[in-house]
């Protein structure tokens, strides 16, 4: 090969170590703005039901994921999705622990057993590991766009 064509080949590698590296940031930058929207969408709905604002307990900065929960999604994603926020701290909850913590925020399953329906749907999505011991915590390689 021609020094000029090795030359253009080596630019080329860079820049897309340079692209990856830029989505990386990017993608870091995305979920920290997920933070804050499922932050204040929580804090808005305490507010607007007069119930003062939910402090979910990953504020202090450990934050392995978040996610925002909106009325217009299906009940199992709002329920998911608010378990994961309650998880996001990289703690540990039983089932019984996380449905009182749900419902307390006024979202709960719609079954007549509702601890087996919360034990179903985590069960089933693949972002909650279960301990019988300890109870569920989030997947640590959890995928980036829930």
């Amino acid at each position: 090969m021609d020094p000029m064509t090795e030359k253009v080949r080596q630019d080329l590698q860079d820049a897309n170590q340079e692209i990856a590296q830029l989505r990386a940031k990017i993608l870091a930058v995305e979920k920290l703005a997920m933070k804050y929207q499922a932050f204040l969408d929580l804090y808005e709905d305490g507010v607007k039901n007069d119930a003062g604002p939910p402090m979910p307990r990953f504020i202090q900065g450990s934050v392995q994921a978040s996610i925002p929960i909106e009325e217009s999604q299906t009940a199992k994603a709002r329920i998911t999705n608010l378990v994961a926020l309650l998880l996001a701290d990289g703690g540990q909850k039983s089932t019984k622990e996380l449905l009182e913590e749900i419902q307390k925020r006024g979202v709960e399953p719609g079954s007549k057993d509702k601890y087996l329906a919360l034990s179903a749907l985590l069960s089933k999505d693949g972002r909650f590991v279960p301990d019988r011991k300890r109870g569920w915590s989030l997947k640590e390689d959890a995928p980036s766009d829930w």
